[in-house]
């Protein structure tokens, strides 16, 4: 895949869309060296949801090396394979991620993570504005814009059903990063707190993993979506309505629009 369509996929899932935040594309690089100028390079200690939120938020191309961000959160150390989870982790967990050092170690149970030290940096920017060919590549949205990608992969490839499978813990630095990258498919995910306290997610965001080969065929699925009755706007019935109209039906409704 060229670079060029890529960049302007990320246009156009963000067009249809009516997206708030652009399309993010996510590369691993070997080490810190190998970033490309156009990414500028993160000094200062980051956890990788801060540097996300930072991408979307400024609509830049960064980049930060594994020695900058890991021992700032267990599961992004693993995921990436920047850092390893430190051995007392389900000890001192207890208390702030479950109830007893059982359940904190079932946190960790069947996690898949890059191989430790396989690379030492991310760049993180718009799709749009990508000078390499991503990884993974996440979309940002409410549940209605989710749905609608759900519905978009059905289109075309509803032998592969989207996966939404979490324990709450490692939304953007995980379930939407390297797990669809490791497992070949695209994850569904919430944002969660560590999205939330540290990039400023919104309350009702999710997030979309997509293997970027995966990419073309989901826009040719939304593209075919939108001509059917399950198109956004949605499309409210308004005829055989029993009960008073949400005000949101009538703010969001073609009908009601100036």
């Amino acid at each position: 895949m060229e670079i060029r369509q890529i960049q302007e996929l990320g246009k156009s899932f963000t067009s249809v869309l009516h997206l708030k935040t652009k399309p993010l594309g996510f590369k691993f690089f070997k080490t810190i060296e190998d970033v490309p100028a156009s990414y500028e390079v993160i000094q200062k200690r980051k956890v990788i949801c801060n540097i996300i939120g930072m991408v979307r938020s400024y609509e830049i191309a960064v980049a930060i090396s594994a020695e900058n961000t890991k021992g700032m959160c267990p599961v992004a150390d693993f995921s990436t394979g920047f850092g390893a989870i430190p051995p007392e982790f389900p000890q001192k967990a207890v208390g702030s991620f479950a109830c007893s050092v059982e359940e904190t170690t079932k946190i960790l149970k069947d996690m898949k993570g890059f191989p430790l030290g396989q690379y030492g940096a991310v760049g993180v920017c718009p799709l749009e504005m990508s000078p390499v060919v991503p990884d993974v590549v996440q979309i940002w949205g409410d549940p209605t814009q989710m749905l609608e990608l759900v519905y978009s992969n059905t289109w075309n490839n509803a032998g592969e059903r989207i996966v939404l499978e979490t324990n709450g813990h490692g939304a953007s630095c995980y379930e939407a990063l390297s797990w669809p990258i490791l497992d070949d498919r695209i994850r569904l995910c919430i944002a969660d707190m560590g999205d939330k306290r540290h990039g400023f997610a919104g309350e009702s965001e999710m997030i979309l993993g997509v293997p970027t080969h995966k990419l073309p065929k989901l826009f040719e699925g939304l593209v075919a979506t939108m001509k059917t009755l399950n198109r956004l706007p949605v499309l409210y019935n308004f005829d055989d309505i029993n009960f008073p109209v949400p005000r949101y039906a009538l703010e969001h409704s073609p009908l009601f629009r100036k």
